[in-house]
C-alpha cells in the first residue's frame, strides 16, 4: 500500500472505528491492508528492540519515530507513547546536540562601597622580557573598576600572597570578598590561609565559566593596548603597564559615568605638563581659598557620589541584562533534579580518542546544593560531590 493511501485508512480507521473491533481475531483486521495492530504490552518489547538497540534505528527524533513506526503499527496512544519514549532515551539524552538557547539569564551584582569585592586574575605566559617579566597580574575592584596590573616572572602562590598585601590590602584596607578562577596559583593553602587571616571570605568562579569573573574582560583590553604599543619587539610588552594602567584608571566607565580615580579618590589625576595644567595653577595662585573650600566640599559629597555610581551601575546592569537575555533562556533547577553536564574530554592519540567523537554531555548527576541564580553543585549518584557547575552546562 503507498504510505499516502495507509495513513488516509488509518485516519478513517480512528474516525469510524473503535479500538475494540481492531482485534486480531475480527473481520475488520483481517480484511484491512494494515500490516499489524500491536498491543501496548508488544510494542514496548518490539519498539526498544527496532528503535534503540539496533543500529538501523538511527535514533531519530519523536516526529521520524512516529512516521517510522506509523508506517506499519497502530495503537491509540501511539503518537503519545513515541513521544515519552523518545523523551526518556538516555542515549539520545547524552549524545544529540541541543536545538536550544544558552541556558541561564544573566545574574546580578549588588556592589555599593568601594573595596569590598575584588577580583584577580592571571594573564600569560608571555615572552621574557629584559626584567625577566612571564606574567601579568590583574587585580581589579568591581565597584570602581580601578585596576591594578602588575607585571611578574612567576604565577605562584607566593607572588600572589605577595603582591595582593602590598598592593591591595595595604593601600586601600582588606576587601570582604576576594573573587579569582580556579588555578593552582589562587586555590592553595597559602592564599586560602592569608585570605582566612585577614577574614577574608574566598570566592572561586565554576569551571570552565570565565565569564563569571570581570577581570576577564579588563584582560582583553590591556591585551589590546599592549599589542598596539609593542609594534614588532614581543619581549618588551611590560615597559608601557603602568602608562596603561594610568589610562584605564582615569578613562570615564560606560557603567559608572565617572572614572576610577574620580571614584576612588575624589579627583581626576592628570598627566604632567598640558595646557591645562598651567591654567589652573594660575587660577590656584589667584584663589586658593576657593580652592580649599570646592576641595572640601567634594570630599564631604563622596557618600553621595558613590550612591550615585552605584545607580548609574545597576542602571547599566538592567540595560546589557535586557540584551544579554534577549538570547538566552530561563532555567531553574531545585536540590535532586536530575542533569547531565556538559561533557569536557581532550582528545589523546595513545588513547585513541578524539573529542568530537565522545558523546558531548556526561551524567546523569543530581543537583546537591544551590549555589547562586547561575551556579549549582552536583553530585553522582553515589552521593558524592562532583563539581560546581554554571548554568549553561547544564
Amino acid at each position: 500500500m503507498d504510505p499516502v493511501e495507509f495513513r488516509g485508512l488509518r485516519t478513517l480507521l480512528l474516525r469510524r472505528v473503535s479500538w475494540n473491533l481492531l482485534t486480531p481475531q475480527s473481520p475488520l483486521f483481517r480484511t484491512t491492508t494494515l500490516s499489524c495492530l500491536l498491543s501496548k504490552l508488544e510494542l514496548k518489547t518490539q519498539m526498544a528492540q527496532w528503535l534503540f538497540r539496533e543500529p538501523t534505528a538511527g535514533h531519530f527524533g519523536r516526529h521520524k519515530t512516529y512516521e517510522h513506526i506509523a508506517l506499519r503499527y497502530y495503537w491509540p496512544s501511539l503518537h503519545r507513547d513515541v513521544t515519552r519514549y523518545v523523551k526518556a532515551c538516555q542515549i539520545c539524552q547524552q549524545c544529540k546536540v541541543q536545538q536550544l538557547l544558552p541556558a541561564g539569564l544573566m545574574g546580578r551584582r549588588p556592589f555599593t562601597k568601594p573595596w569590598s569585592v575584588v577580583a584577580g586574575d592571571v594573564m600569560g605566559p608571555f615572552p621574557w622580557t629584559t626584567r625577566g617579566n612571564e606574567y601579568i597580574f590583574v587585580f581589579v575592584d568591581e565597584f570602581m573598576r580601578w585596576v591594578e596590573v602588575i607585571p611578574i616572572r612567576k604565577a605562584n602562590a607566593q607572588t600572589i600572597r605577595r603582591e595582593l598585601n602590598e598592593r591591595i590590602f595595604l593601600r586601600f584596607g582588606v576587601p570582604d570578598i576576594f573573587h579569582s578562577d580556579n588555578g593552582t596559583e589562587f586555590k592553595n593553602k597559602i592564599v586560602d590561609q592569608f585570605l582566612k587571616k585577614r577574614g577574608v571570605k574566598y570566592i572561586t568562579i565554576a569551571p570552565y565559566a570565565a565569564h563569571q569573573n570581570p577581570t576577564e574582560r579588563v584582560s582583553r583590553t590591556f591585551k589590546t593596548r599592549i599589542i598596539a604599543n609593542i609594534e614588532e619587539k614581543h619581549n618588551t610588552w611590560d615597559v608601557h603597564l603602568p602608562e596603561l594602567t594610568f589610562a584605564y584608571n582615569t578613562a570615564t566607565q560606560e557603567t559608572t559615568k565617572m572614572s576610577c580615580a574620580f571614584l576612588n579618590m575624589g579627583r581626576d589625576p592628570r598627566p604632567g605638563n598640558t595646557v591645562r595644567q598651567q591654567e589652573d595653577e594660575t587660577a590656584a595662585e589667584d584663589d586658593k581659598a576657593e580652592q580649599i573650600n570646592h576641595w572640601r566640599d567634594r570630599m564631604n559629597q563622596m557618600k553621595e557620589i558613590h550612591e550615585l555610581a552605584a545607580k548609574n551601575l545597576r542602571d547599566a546592569q538592567e540595560r546589557q541584562a535586557k540584551y544579554y537575555d534577549a538570547r538566552h533562556r530561563d532555567v531553574v533547577y531545585h536540590v535532586g533534579d536530575q542533569v547531565w553536564r556538559k561533557n569536557r574530554i581532550l582528545s589523546s592519540g595513545s588513547g585513541g580518542i578524539t573529542s568530537k567523537m565522545v558523546p558531548p554531555f556526561t551524567g546523569p548527576y543530581i543537583i546537591s546544593q544551590v549555589l547562586g541564580s547561575n551556579v549549582y553543585e552536583i553530585s553522582n549518584e553515589q552521593g558524592n560531590v562532583v563539581c560546581e557547575s554554571p548554568t549553561n552546562d547544564l
